[in-house]
């Protein structure tokens, strides 16, 4: 059964939100067959870490091109997604799951 994904056009799709920092970077080409592989199958990868946007992003752009990349500012993940009108994804990808922040750290709890 699918997941509860958003749907874009009449396409349910999967958001799965992927780490950078010890996650993403860790393993470069699982990490990009993996991207492709739920691009693939019309899911929706995006980066979001928990970096600052002056700390660059220039080596995730170079490792990750044409992906999505979302820093949260060092706010909780999911918190900024919701605060700035970003999809929240159906599935998280983190080596550090506690800086996702939980549904009762969400703006509507």
């Amino acid at each position: 059964a699918a997941g509860s994904g958003v749907r874009w056009g009449c396409q349910p799709v999967t958001i799965i939100a992927l780490a950078y920092d010890h996650t993403a970077s860790a393993d470069l080409d699982l990490w990009r067959a993996f991207i492709a592989k739920a691009q693939e199958r019309k899911h929706y990868v995006m980066i979001v870490t928990f970096r600052h946007a002056s700390f660059g992003i220039a080596d995730i752009e170079r490792d990750y091109p044409g992906i999505e990349i979302v820093t949260t500012e060092g706010t909780l993940k999911r918190r900024y997604l919701e605060e700035n009108g970003f999809p929240v994804p159906t599935i998280w990808i983190d080596d550090m799951p506690e800086l996702i922040g939980s549904r009762t750290d969400s703006v509507d709890a």
